[in-house]
């Protein structure tokens, strides 16, 4: 089972972006970071490099500290600007919740080009020097006109093809950070298996974890894009922003039916 005609030709552009902007230059490849959704990122970004054909440095997140010009990563002194091109991963960390917008603005000031894949955009990223990817059609490109929508990463880790049946009805995966705007107590068996592992890990785990329920129910987005992409049921609740139903606009609604989403936050 491959993905949805349209996510593919919008991947098909995000290369084709990539490929003009580099020009044989070398590409240095910063995850965002994160949680173990961040991770579902990172493993789907990989993969979209490789499957394409596109070589790729990675290198580590680090937060820049002032003065800039005196605690720069050993890595970023030395990037030969003119033929370097930064590809900042994917993520919600462009809004008010965690805005690494003034980071970005810094660290593209080394490279040729800086191209940030597909986010979701709260802030005004305006004066930041780079080719926005966004992954949604409405909100993000309202506060950044100039993005460009494409799906999330996480979607190129693509369906899976070996899932086990289930063998529980329901799952509770949600969140216990600052976004979650859950009313009540949450079910005693929910997991937030996003705060188990950060960026840096692999996606095998998580889909196991989800792998058992018949039904999810979550106001991860990551959660849920995973259970749509093992084909499970999907009680998709809001966060605190407009991250999640933006991204369900645009990428889940119309390619995975069996994820719902609910106006009203979960309350227990």
């Amino acid at each position: 089972m491959r993905l949805p005609e349209p996510m593919r030709r919008r991947f098909d552009n995000l290369e084709q972006t990539l490929r003009a902007e580099a020009q044989g230059k070398t590409i240095y490849y910063v995850a965002n970071f994160g949680n173990w959704g961040d991770g579902l990122i990172r493993s789907g970004t990989l993969k979209f490099f490789a499957e394409r054909g596109i070589d790729v440095i990675e290198r580590p997140y680090e937060y820049l500290k002032k003065p800039y010009w005196l605690k720069l990563p050993r890595w970023l002194r030395k990037v030969d600007k003119k033929n370097s091109v930064l590809v900042f991963g994917g993520g919600g960390a462009w809004c008010e919740f965690w805005d690494i917008s003034d980071d970005i603005r810094q660290m593209a000031k080394y490279f040729s080009a800086t191209i940030v894949l597909p986010s979701t955009l709260q802030v005004d990223c305006s004066d930041v020097p780079a080719t926005f990817f966004c992954r949604d059609e409405g909100p993000s490109q309202q506060a950044n006109p100039h993005a460009i929508f494409c799906d999330d990463m996480a979607f190129c880790l693509g369906p899976a093809t070996t899932a086990k049946e289930p063998v529980n009805k329901d799952g509770y995966f949600f969140r216990t950070d600052p976004e979650s705007v859950t009313t009540g107590e949450l079910p005693a068996h929910n997991r937030d298996v996003s705060e188990e592992a950060d960026h840096m890990c692999g996606p095998e785990q998580f889909f196991a974890a989800l792998e058992p329920y018949e039904v999810i129910h979550t106001d991860r987005l990551h959660v849920a894009i995973a259970s749509a992409l093992l084909g499970r049921a999907v009680h998709f609740s809001p966060g605190g922003y407009f991250k999640n139903y933006s991204v369900f606009c645009a990428s889940l609604k119309d390619n995975f039916p069996k994820v719902s989403f609910h106006e009203e936050a979960f309350s227990a």
